[in-house]
């Protein structure tokens, strides 16, 4: 069978084609954007003062990359015209429960309980800390979607 000639992945491509698609693609970007932003921070100041207070530093680091993909969210991916700050509280306190459950956790049980202590090719990039950001774009994407960036004029 030819999976060109696929009904599902003609509909799928259609799809990707219009306004929906473009703004996943943006929203993809500014999420790679982010989370490099998010793992070299982390490997910068986990370089320089180690991991002992790596609960804290992640905390920053995750302050910080709210404040970076707000702000790319709010001009590059829904281009969002609503007000600011309404729409900023919305936003970080979505995040900061995304990143509650997906980083701190996800990181405490990743690195901590399930001992996944390795780095990305000898480097100070963490796989734990890799493997949380999957879970994170994911679920930030949708409560920005579903939750953040909803225009009242619609």
């Amino acid at each position: 069978m030819n999976i060109e000639s696929s009904g599902s992945l003609r509909a799928l491509r259609e799809r990707l084609s219009g306004e929906g698609g473009r703004e996943i693609l943006r929203y993809l970007i500014a999420g790679v954007l982010t989370t490099l932003f998010n793992l070299v921070f982390f490997a910068v100041i986990t370089a320089i003062f180690g991991m002992e207070q790596r609960h804290i530093f992640n905390v920053i680091d995750i302050v910080l990359s709210i404040f970076v993909a707000y702000l790319l969210n709010r001009i590059y991916v829904f281009r969002s015209r609503e007000k600011c700050l309404a729409e900023f509280i919305r936003f970080f306190s979505s995040r900061i429960l995304i990143s509650l459950l997906f980083e701190v956790g996800g990181f405490w049980f990743l690195y901590d309980f399930c001992g996944l202590k390795g780095t990305i090719l000898g480097s100070d990039f963490h796989w734990a800390k890799a493997l949380t950001q999957v879970f994170v774009v994911v679920g930030n994407y949708l409560v920005g979607k579903l939750f953040v960036f909803v225009s009242k004029s619609k």
